[in-house]
Protein backbone atom coordinates (compact mmCIF):
# COMPACT_ATOMS: atom_id res chain seq x y z
CA UNK A 1 0.00 0.00 0.00
CA UNK A 2 2.74 2.48 0.43
CA UNK A 3 4.45 1.61 -2.52
CA UNK A 4 1.20 2.43 -4.12
CA UNK A 5 1.17 5.42 -2.65
CA UNK A 6 4.39 6.55 -3.22
CA UNK A 7 4.28 5.32 -7.20
CA UNK A 8 1.33 7.60 -7.17
CA UNK A 9 3.41 10.52 -6.30
CA UNK A 10 5.92 10.00 -8.66
CA UNK A 11 3.41 10.74 -11.54
CA UNK A 12 1.24 14.05 -10.91
CA UNK A 13 0.18 15.82 -13.99
CA UNK A 14 2.82 19.09 -14.68
CA UNK A 15 -0.52 21.28 -14.75
CA UNK A 16 -0.93 20.62 -10.89
CA UNK A 17 1.65 23.02 -10.42
CA UNK A 18 -0.07 26.24 -10.79
CA UNK A 19 -2.37 26.17 -8.32
CA UNK A 20 -1.69 28.16 -5.48
CA UNK A 21 -0.35 26.26 -2.07
CA UNK A 22 0.61 27.09 0.76
CA UNK A 23 4.25 27.37 0.80
CA UNK A 24 7.35 25.40 0.75
CA UNK A 25 7.00 25.68 4.98
CA UNK A 26 3.55 24.18 5.01
CA UNK A 27 2.97 20.19 5.72
CA UNK A 28 0.18 18.91 2.47
CA UNK A 29 -0.84 16.11 3.14
CA UNK A 30 -0.95 13.61 5.67
CA UNK A 31 -0.74 10.00 4.95
CA UNK A 32 -2.24 8.07 8.53
CA UNK A 33 -1.49 3.99 8.43
CA UNK A 34 -3.03 4.12 11.78
CA UNK A 35 -2.09 5.90 14.37
CA UNK A 36 0.57 5.68 17.59
CA UNK A 37 0.23 8.81 19.93
CA UNK A 38 -0.30 9.21 22.96
CA UNK A 39 -2.99 12.01 22.18
CA UNK A 40 -3.40 14.78 19.83
CA UNK A 41 -1.30 14.08 16.40
CA UNK A 42 2.19 14.20 15.97
CA UNK A 43 3.90 14.59 12.67
CA UNK A 44 6.70 12.65 13.18
CA UNK A 45 8.77 9.98 10.84
CA UNK A 46 8.95 6.39 11.49
CA UNK A 47 12.49 4.57 11.59
CA UNK A 48 13.50 2.96 8.40
CA UNK A 49 14.22 -0.46 7.49
CA UNK A 50 14.88 -2.24 4.31
CA UNK A 51 12.58 -5.05 5.01
CA UNK A 52 8.80 -5.04 3.81
CA UNK A 53 6.41 -5.36 6.55
CA UNK A 54 4.86 -8.75 7.61
CA UNK A 55 2.37 -9.35 6.00
CA UNK A 56 0.36 -12.28 8.36
CA UNK A 57 -1.56 -9.24 10.51
CA UNK A 58 -2.22 -7.42 7.42
CA UNK A 59 -3.50 -10.26 5.34
CA UNK A 60 -5.62 -12.12 8.84
CA UNK A 61 -7.51 -8.54 9.71
CA UNK A 62 -8.25 -7.45 5.99
CA UNK A 63 -10.81 -9.89 5.26
CA UNK A 64 -12.48 -8.65 8.31
CA UNK A 65 -13.34 -5.54 6.96
CA UNK A 66 -16.50 -6.01 4.39
CA UNK A 67 -15.80 -2.19 2.32
CA UNK A 68 -11.93 -3.52 1.67
CA UNK A 69 -13.63 -5.96 -0.51
CA UNK A 70 -14.97 -4.08 -3.11
CA UNK A 71 -12.51 -2.70 -5.90
CA UNK A 72 -13.09 0.22 -8.33
CA UNK A 73 -11.72 0.76 -11.17
CA UNK A 74 -10.50 -2.35 -10.84
CA UNK A 75 -7.89 -1.84 -8.34
CA UNK A 76 -8.29 -2.71 -4.43
CA UNK A 77 -9.43 -0.07 -2.34
CA UNK A 78 -6.57 1.48 -0.25
CA UNK A 79 -7.56 3.09 3.06
CA UNK A 80 -4.84 5.53 4.40
CA UNK A 81 -7.98 7.67 6.26
CA UNK A 82 -7.49 5.76 9.39
CA UNK A 83 -6.72 9.18 11.39
CA UNK A 84 -9.97 10.60 10.40
CA UNK A 85 -12.43 7.72 10.64
CA UNK A 86 -11.64 3.31 10.87
CA UNK A 87 -13.38 0.97 9.08
CA UNK A 88 -15.69 -1.36 10.70
CA UNK A 89 -14.91 -4.81 11.39
CA UNK A 90 -17.84 -7.32 10.17
CA UNK A 91 -18.41 -7.99 13.90
CA UNK A 92 -19.18 -4.72 14.82
CA UNK A 93 -21.42 -4.74 11.99
CA UNK A 94 -23.31 -7.82 12.64
CA UNK A 95 -23.87 -6.45 16.44
CA UNK A 96 -25.17 -3.24 15.59
CA UNK A 97 -27.67 -5.26 13.38
CA UNK A 98 -28.65 -7.70 16.12
CA UNK A 99 -28.79 -4.66 18.22
CA UNK A 100 -32.02 -3.31 15.97
CA UNK A 101 -33.67 -6.57 15.07
CA UNK A 102 -33.58 -8.02 17.89
CA UNK A 103 -33.64 -6.02 21.23
CA UNK A 104 -33.86 -2.32 20.21
CA UNK A 105 -35.33 -0.56 23.32
CA UNK A 106 -34.21 2.30 25.65
CA UNK A 107 -32.46 1.35 28.62
CA UNK A 108 -32.42 2.09 32.58
CA UNK A 109 -36.33 3.03 32.08
CA UNK A 110 -38.67 0.28 30.68
CA UNK A 111 -39.81 -2.32 32.64
CA UNK A 112 -39.66 -5.13 30.21
CA UNK A 113 -37.84 -7.75 28.60
CA UNK A 114 -35.93 -5.73 25.68
CA UNK A 115 -35.30 -2.77 27.92
CA UNK A 116 -33.54 -5.11 30.61
CA UNK A 117 -31.24 -7.04 27.48
CA UNK A 118 -30.50 -3.58 26.16
CA UNK A 119 -30.34 -2.00 29.46
CA UNK A 120 -27.71 -5.24 30.08
CA UNK A 121 -25.64 -4.62 27.00
CA UNK A 122 -25.28 -1.33 27.19
CA UNK A 123 -23.52 -1.86 30.68
CA UNK A 124 -21.43 -4.05 29.79
CA UNK A 125 -20.23 -2.10 26.80
CA UNK A 126 -19.16 0.48 29.25
CA UNK A 127 -17.32 -2.30 31.48
CA UNK A 128 -15.68 -3.21 27.72
CA UNK A 129 -14.44 -0.04 27.87
CA UNK A 130 -13.21 0.36 31.22
CA UNK A 131 -11.12 -2.65 31.32
CA UNK A 132 -9.59 -1.36 27.62
CA UNK A 133 -8.20 1.11 29.21
CA UNK A 134 -7.41 -0.43 32.89
CA UNK A 135 -9.94 2.07 34.71
CA UNK A 136 -10.32 1.28 38.50
CA UNK A 137 -14.28 1.43 38.13
CA UNK A 138 -16.73 1.29 35.59
CA UNK A 139 -18.98 4.30 37.13
CA UNK A 140 -15.08 6.67 35.72
CA UNK A 141 -16.75 5.94 31.73
CA UNK A 142 -19.05 8.50 30.62
CA UNK A 143 -20.59 8.00 27.36
CA UNK A 144 -20.80 11.05 24.76
CA UNK A 145 -21.15 11.34 21.11
CA UNK A 146 -17.99 11.87 20.26
CA UNK A 147 -14.24 13.13 22.04
CA UNK A 148 -15.30 16.51 20.99
CA UNK A 149 -18.56 16.78 23.18
CA UNK A 150 -16.32 14.62 26.26
CA UNK A 151 -13.90 17.41 25.92
CA UNK A 152 -16.50 20.31 25.87
CA UNK A 153 -18.28 18.24 28.87
CA UNK A 154 -15.17 18.70 30.82
CA UNK A 155 -15.00 22.32 29.58
CA UNK A 156 -17.88 23.92 30.31
CA UNK A 157 -18.71 22.36 33.91
CA UNK A 158 -14.95 21.82 35.30
CA UNK A 159 -13.60 25.23 33.69
CA UNK A 160 -16.90 27.49 34.70
CA UNK A 161 -16.30 26.49 38.42
CA UNK A 162 -11.98 26.31 37.93
CA UNK A 163 -10.41 28.26 35.23
CA UNK A 164 -10.01 31.92 36.33
CA UNK A 165 -8.92 35.40 34.57
CA UNK A 166 -5.38 34.64 33.62
CA UNK A 167 -4.94 30.84 34.00
CA UNK A 168 -3.61 29.60 30.83
CA UNK A 169 -4.63 26.56 28.84
CA UNK A 170 -2.34 24.95 26.93
CA UNK A 171 -2.90 22.54 24.05
CA UNK A 172 -0.32 20.69 22.44
CA UNK A 173 -0.46 18.00 19.47
CA UNK A 174 2.39 15.50 19.10
CA UNK A 175 3.39 12.67 21.56
CA UNK A 176 4.18 14.00 24.68
CA UNK A 177 5.59 11.48 28.15
CA UNK A 178 2.08 11.72 29.75
CA UNK A 179 3.42 10.30 33.63
CA UNK A 180 6.09 13.06 33.77
CA UNK A 181 3.46 16.12 32.31
CA UNK A 182 0.72 15.00 35.22
CA UNK A 183 3.64 15.08 38.00
CA UNK A 184 4.85 18.23 36.71
CA UNK A 185 1.37 19.69 36.75
CA UNK A 186 0.42 18.26 39.87
CA UNK A 187 3.14 20.34 41.41
CA UNK A 188 1.49 23.54 40.44
CA UNK A 189 -1.99 22.18 40.71
CA UNK A 190 -2.97 22.20 37.30
CA UNK A 191 -5.21 19.60 35.11
CA UNK A 192 -4.53 17.43 32.41
CA UNK A 193 -7.26 16.26 29.72
CA UNK A 194 -5.29 13.48 26.97
CA UNK A 195 -6.97 13.54 23.95
CA UNK A 196 -6.55 9.66 22.89
CA UNK A 197 -8.54 9.35 20.33
CA UNK A 198 -5.22 8.45 18.20
CA UNK A 199 -3.97 5.94 20.81
CA UNK A 200 -6.19 3.72 22.58
CA UNK A 201 -6.75 2.28 19.27
CA UNK A 202 -3.04 1.55 18.54
CA UNK A 203 -1.50 0.99 22.09
CA UNK A 204 -2.70 -0.50 25.12
CA UNK A 205 -3.28 2.80 27.49
CA UNK A 206 -3.65 2.85 31.41
CA UNK A 207 -5.16 5.25 32.87
CA UNK A 208 -4.68 4.56 36.32
CA UNK A 209 -0.33 4.35 35.17
CA UNK A 210 -0.53 7.67 33.44
CA UNK A 211 -2.73 9.33 35.81
CA UNK A 212 -3.86 12.30 33.87
CA UNK A 213 -7.23 14.27 35.61
CA UNK A 214 -9.36 13.55 32.02
CA UNK A 215 -8.98 11.21 28.98
CA UNK A 216 -11.40 10.86 25.77
CA UNK A 217 -11.37 9.22 22.63
CA UNK A 218 -14.11 8.67 19.95
CA UNK A 219 -15.26 4.69 19.15
CA UNK A 220 -15.48 5.91 15.21
CA UNK A 221 -11.81 5.98 15.80
CA UNK A 222 -11.12 2.32 16.74
CA UNK A 223 -13.51 0.49 15.05
CA UNK A 224 -16.36 1.16 16.30
CA UNK A 225 -19.47 3.21 15.60
CA UNK A 226 -20.22 6.61 15.14
CA UNK A 227 -21.85 8.64 17.40
CA UNK A 228 -20.37 7.85 20.77
CA UNK A 229 -17.23 8.10 22.33
CA UNK A 230 -15.94 7.88 26.49
CA UNK A 231 -14.43 10.25 28.90
CA UNK A 232 -12.94 8.69 31.66
CA UNK A 233 -12.45 10.67 35.08
CA UNK A 234 -11.52 9.40 38.72
CA UNK A 235 -15.33 8.77 40.06
CA UNK A 236 -14.43 11.48 42.90
CA UNK A 237 -13.67 13.92 40.20
CA UNK A 238 -16.54 13.40 38.04
CA UNK A 239 -18.55 13.48 41.15
CA UNK A 240 -17.15 16.95 41.98
CA UNK A 241 -18.72 18.62 38.52
CA UNK A 242 -22.19 19.97 37.81
CA UNK A 243 -24.10 18.68 35.13
CA UNK A 244 -23.44 19.34 31.30
CA UNK A 245 -27.01 18.74 30.02
CA UNK A 246 -30.44 18.62 31.91
CA UNK A 247 -32.28 15.77 30.72
CA UNK A 248 -33.87 12.52 31.94
CA UNK A 249 -31.98 9.95 34.09
CA UNK A 250 -29.41 12.56 35.09
CA UNK A 251 -31.30 13.54 38.17
CA UNK A 252 -31.70 11.78 41.74
CA UNK A 253 -34.30 13.99 43.66
CA UNK A 254 -36.31 16.72 42.97
CA UNK A 255 -37.89 18.72 45.39
CA UNK A 256 -40.03 22.33 45.50
CA UNK A 257 -36.62 24.21 45.78
CA UNK A 258 -33.98 22.36 44.48
CA UNK A 259 -32.97 19.12 42.92
CA UNK A 260 -29.90 16.68 43.44
CA UNK A 261 -27.81 15.04 40.64
CA UNK A 262 -27.50 11.37 39.99
CA UNK A 263 -24.22 9.93 40.59
CA UNK A 264 -22.22 9.22 37.71
CA UNK A 265 -21.90 8.43 35.15
CA UNK A 266 -25.93 9.19 34.82
CA UNK A 267 -25.24 12.56 35.75
CA UNK A 268 -23.64 13.16 32.05
CA UNK A 269 -25.31 10.95 30.09
CA UNK A 270 -28.98 13.26 29.99
CA UNK A 271 -31.66 12.02 27.93
CA UNK A 272 -31.56 8.56 25.35
CA UNK A 273 -28.25 7.71 24.80
CA UNK A 274 -26.47 5.91 21.62
CA UNK A 275 -27.58 2.60 23.26
CA UNK A 276 -26.65 1.04 20.11
CA UNK A 277 -23.50 2.52 19.19
CA UNK A 278 -21.93 2.43 22.77
CA UNK A 279 -23.06 -1.61 22.18
CA UNK A 280 -20.84 -1.92 18.78
CA UNK A 281 -18.21 0.11 20.47
CA UNK A 282 -18.37 -2.83 23.38
CA UNK A 283 -17.67 -5.14 19.98
CA UNK A 284 -15.15 -2.95 18.54
CA UNK A 285 -12.88 -2.99 21.67
CA UNK A 286 -13.61 -7.19 21.48
CA UNK A 287 -12.48 -7.30 18.21
CA UNK A 288 -9.06 -5.11 19.17
CA UNK A 289 -8.95 -7.69 22.27
CA UNK A 290 -8.73 -10.58 20.47
CA UNK A 291 -5.98 -9.70 18.19
CA UNK A 292 -4.16 -7.57 21.26
CA UNK A 293 -2.55 -4.38 21.67
CA UNK A 294 0.68 -5.20 21.36
CA UNK A 295 0.67 -7.46 18.01
CA UNK A 296 -1.23 -4.29 16.72
CA UNK A 297 1.45 -1.56 18.18
CA UNK A 298 4.37 -3.58 16.63
CA UNK A 299 2.54 -4.24 13.32
CA UNK A 300 1.86 -0.69 12.90
CA UNK A 301 5.84 0.69 13.66
CA UNK A 302 6.63 -2.00 11.05
CA UNK A 303 3.99 -0.49 8.36
CA UNK A 304 5.42 2.94 9.76
CA UNK A 305 8.68 2.07 8.56
CA UNK A 306 7.86 0.98 5.25
CA UNK A 307 5.68 4.05 4.45
CA UNK A 308 8.54 6.73 5.72
CA UNK A 309 11.30 4.26 2.96
CA UNK A 310 9.27 4.66 0.19
CA UNK A 311 8.01 8.32 0.78
CA UNK A 312 11.50 9.44 1.45
CA UNK A 313 12.53 8.01 -2.17
CA UNK A 314 10.06 10.05 -4.15
CA UNK A 315 11.43 13.09 -6.03
CA UNK A 316 10.17 16.48 -4.47
CA UNK A 317 8.75 14.95 -1.21
CA UNK A 318 9.66 16.62 2.14
CA UNK A 319 8.38 14.79 4.99
CA UNK A 320 7.99 16.56 8.17
CA UNK A 321 8.95 15.63 11.66
CA UNK A 322 12.03 14.00 13.47
CA UNK A 323 14.25 11.61 11.88
CA UNK A 324 14.48 7.99 12.81
CA UNK A 325 18.28 8.82 14.32
CA UNK A 326 16.51 11.59 16.24
CA UNK A 327 14.02 10.33 18.61
CA UNK A 328 12.33 7.53 20.80
CA UNK A 329 8.84 8.25 19.74
CA UNK A 330 7.44 7.85 16.55
CA UNK A 331 3.97 7.46 15.45
CA UNK A 332 2.60 5.32 12.13
CA UNK A 333 2.40 8.75 10.71
CA UNK A 334 3.81 10.75 7.77
CA UNK A 335 2.90 14.05 7.38
CA UNK A 336 4.75 15.53 4.24
CA UNK A 337 5.05 18.06 1.84
CA UNK A 338 4.85 17.96 -2.47
CA UNK A 339 6.37 20.92 -3.41
CA UNK A 340 4.54 23.39 -5.68
CA UNK A 341 1.59 20.49 -5.58
CA UNK A 342 -1.59 21.77 -3.40
CA UNK A 343 -2.80 19.48 -0.55
CA UNK A 344 -5.81 18.67 -2.35
CA UNK A 345 -4.65 17.63 -5.54
CA UNK A 346 -2.42 15.05 -3.95
CA UNK A 347 -5.46 13.78 -2.39
CA UNK A 348 -7.67 13.54 -5.98
CA UNK A 349 -4.22 12.04 -7.42
CA UNK A 350 -4.36 9.12 -5.22
CA UNK A 351 -7.99 8.65 -4.91
CA UNK A 352 -7.29 8.19 -8.84
CA UNK A 353 -5.54 5.12 -7.87
CA UNK A 354 -8.20 3.98 -5.05
CA UNK A 355 -5.96 5.52 -2.20
CA UNK A 356 -7.64 7.20 0.04
CA UNK A 357 -5.70 9.70 2.67
CA UNK A 358 -6.73 13.65 4.36
CA UNK A 359 -5.64 16.19 3.56
CA UNK A 360 -6.82 19.36 5.51
CA UNK A 361 -5.73 22.50 7.64
CA UNK A 362 -5.29 21.98 11.26
CA UNK A 363 -7.27 24.67 13.76
CA UNK A 364 -4.36 26.40 14.18
CA UNK A 365 -4.17 27.40 9.86
CA UNK A 366 -1.21 24.54 9.77
CA UNK A 367 -2.03 22.33 6.36
CA UNK A 368 -1.10 18.93 6.79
Amino acid sequence: MATAAAAALRYFPSSLRTRDYPGPNSTIGSVTVSSRRRHCAAAVAAPSREAEPSSSLGHLTRADFPILHQELDGNKLIYFDNGATSQKPSSVIKTLDEYYRSYNSNVHRGIHALSAKATDAYERARIKVANFVNAADSREIVFTRNATEAINLVAYPWGLSNLNQGDEVNLCCSMLPIEEIVTWSNKVGAKVLVDACQSVPHMAVDVQKLGADFLVASSHKMCGPTGVGFLHSKFETLSSMEPFLGGGEMIADVFQDRSTYAEPPSRFEAGTPAIGEAIGLGAAIDYLSHIGMEQIHEYEKELAAYLYENLISVPNVRIYGPSPSQTGHRAPLCSFNVENVHPTDIAEILDLQQIGKSARVDVDGQVN
